[in-house]
């Protein structure tokens, strides 16, 4: 039998709609459980509720907040196929990044020139990349230098493309923490957890759960006792320093990139293997000033004091070739879905729900073919190349828009796409929420109250590192404008003053968790 894909009633995606879900519990049985808010996870919520499935997703934190907010979205991948002359992959892994930045998510693929390194062959190359370079500003590089690719924030494309499952009629539920998986007759059936703003136990069941957890699948998949490993961990140091790559594009290495990120370069490296503290990776002092010296011999400069350094886990599969997903089933019926480049996000979750098909087509469900390839985001429907391309036609610089100056208007457009007049318009009845929240800086107050009645927000870091992003802004404002923030989120969910003062302070740890280390 097969189940036709419905429009459900909009429901706000805020913590009232979460809560409804959670009061339901086990009185419904869900096609479908994704343990991971990450952007694999999201993927797969989407994929599988556009296809007509009862989809929910749980994260024990918020959206985007583990890898895909850190990841490296230069795919050193990339050089991997190029310097081996596999050019079929290589083409295939631009056509996926070319169909995000033209259709899926236009404005929140940025779109750039990757410098090549030496060793690679020209001739193959241009062969390869075809139509990529087609379209994108001119930047003086001569196409036998550098190839066009995109780059991406992974915290807002993960919150997009949660919302977008949760238009289609999943339950998207951040802070409820896996404590066990459901067992029928030996098989995974749900999951046992807790929410986590609450202390509430819950009980999910569903037919299917996945495991999208990104560093942490090996651990998620030894509740269930010990398994032969699917994947290993890689650590991948990053560091930001104040400037600009004068040269305009993005430069990548094997075991390395460097990208531009609001006037700022961000350096990564991979430093090998990880064995240690799975939930608080480091960044060594000795890393560090590896990634310094290698970003800077490509830049061909000394590079400056770092204003932040962190660490990422990349998941990468004992067998296969490095930076693909491994999609793979338990004897339990447990689906782990691990690994993989950001831009393929939505490729890796296309195979998971392929594996979860065949799970459930022994009840008789049968699912048709994969829409999200031809399906933009809710946020990029209508926008064109021009939004794409980072400045907005003053034709959609609306009243609403004009009066809140063209850098505010601007950062909108290519923070929340389509979404952005509904931002700026609770400027016009409330001119107070046209206020800067930190000087010179285009943040205003109704992104405030925009993440927490639209985007889900549930705390203040929810607020201030992933919908602001204010690791962005200069370090000593955003430290400054943290009690300001909380008195704001305070309001729209009402906290106590006690409340409020713990919010600020695990935001502002949270700001100083990526200062450098010391020597």
């Amino acid at each position: 039998m097969s189940r036709s894909i419905s429009a459900p009633d909009p429901l706000p995606f805020d913590g009232s709609t979460r809560r409804d879900h959670l009061g339901r519990g086990d009185e419904v049985e869900y096609d479908v459980l994704i343990v991971g808010g990450g952007l694999v996870g999201a993927a797969v919520a989407r994929d599988a509720a556009l296809r007509g499935l009862r989809a929910a997703l749980i994260d024990r934190s918020d959206l985007g907040s583990g890898a895909s907010d850190g990841a490296p979205a230069t795919s050193s991948r990339w050089l991997d196929d190029l310097l081996g002359g596999r050019w079929l992959r290589f083409a295939r892994d631009a056509a996926e990044r070319d169909r995000l930045g033209e259709l899926v998510a236009p404005h929140g693929m940025i779109p750039s020139w990757l410098a090549l390194p030496s060793g690679v062959p020209l001739a193959g190359l241009r062969a390869a990349a075809g139509r990529l370079a087609a379209g994108l500003p001119r930047t003086g590089r001569r196409a036998d230098e550098a190839v066009a690719t995109h780059t991406t924030a992974g915290a807002r494309l993960c919150l997009e493309t949660a919302r977008s499952a949760h238009q289609a009629g999943a339950a998207i539920l951040p802070y409820v923490e896996l404590a066990g998986f459901r067992v029928e007759r030996a098989r995974v059936r749900g999951v046992h957890a807790f929410d986590r703003l609450t202390g509430t136990e819950i009980e999910l069941r569903a037919r299917v759960v996945i495991n999208a957890t990104g560093h942490w699948s090996e651990r998620t998949r030894g509740l269930r006792g010990d398994r032969p490993r699917l994947t290993r961990l890689e650590k991948v140091v990053r560091v930001a320093v104040p400037g600009r790559d004068e040269a305009g594009a993005h430069r990548a290495w094997p075991g390395g990139s460097v990208e531009i990120q609001r006037g700022r370069l961000v350096c990564s490296v991979d430093v090998g293997t990880f064995e240690g503290d799975f939930d608080r990776p480091e960044a060594g002092s000795g890393e560090v000033a590896l990634a310094l010296q290698a970003a800077g011999e490509q830049l061909g400069r000394t590079l400056p004091e770092p204003s932040e350094a962190w660490a990422v886990l990349r998941p990468e599969p004992l067998l296969g070739r490095r930076g693909t997903a491994v999609v793979a089933e338990d004897d339990d019926g447990l689906i782990t879905a691990a690994g993989g480049e950001l831009a393929d996000h939505r490729i890796t979750a296309a195979r998971t729900v392929a594996r979860l098909a065949r799970s459930l087509r022994v009840d008789g469900l049968h699912l048709g073919a994969c829409p999200t390839g031809a399906l933009p985001l809710p946020s990029s429907e209508g926008l064109g190349r021009t939004a794409k391309h980072g400045q907005a036609a003053d034709a959609g610089l609306d009243d609403a828009g004009r009066h809140l100056g063209p850098d505010v208007a601007h950062h909108l457009l290519h923070t929340y796409g389509a979404a952005w007049v509904e931002v700026a318009e609770r400027c016009v009845d409330a001119p107070e929420q046209a206020e800067r929240l930190l000087p010179d800086q285009p943040w205003i107050a109704a992104e405030v109250e925009h993440a927490v009645a639209r985007d889900l927000a549930l705390t203040l870091e929810d607020v201030g590192l992933r919908r602001l992003r204010l690791r962005d802004a200069p370090a000593d404002a955003a430290w400054a404008a943290a009690p300001r923030l909380g008195e704001r989120v305070a309001a729209l969910l009402g906290w106590s003053s006690f409340d409020t003062a713990r919010q600020v302070e695990r935001l502002r740890a949270a700001l100083r968790e990526r200062s450098p280390p010391e020597s």
